[in-house]
């Protein structure tokens, strides 16, 4: 990853405000409780195992590839 420059930190932001990302994450999260309503365990993102990731968010072929490529190779 490149550095990131102090000046992109530290300026005026520009982004979204946190009204504006809250409209997106309470409806995401309502999507998600109604998916995993069968899995009381399943409470975030971080709950999801390989099978629900497998099953719900299955990957193309090409990233598949990527991935694979991505964590075979050293640094």
């Amino acid at each position: 990853m490149p550095a990131v420059k102090v000046r992109e930190t530290t300026g005026e932001r520009t982004g979204e405000s946190s009204a504006q990302i809250r409209e997106r994450v309470i409806p995401a999260g309502r999507r998600q409780r109604e998916r995993f309503k069968h899995k009381p365990s399943i409470t975030c993102n971080a709950r999801v195992g390989n099978r629900e990731l497998k099953q719900y968010c299955p990957l193309e072929e090409a990233t598949l590839e990527m991935l694979k490529f991505a964590m075979s190779t050293e640094y």
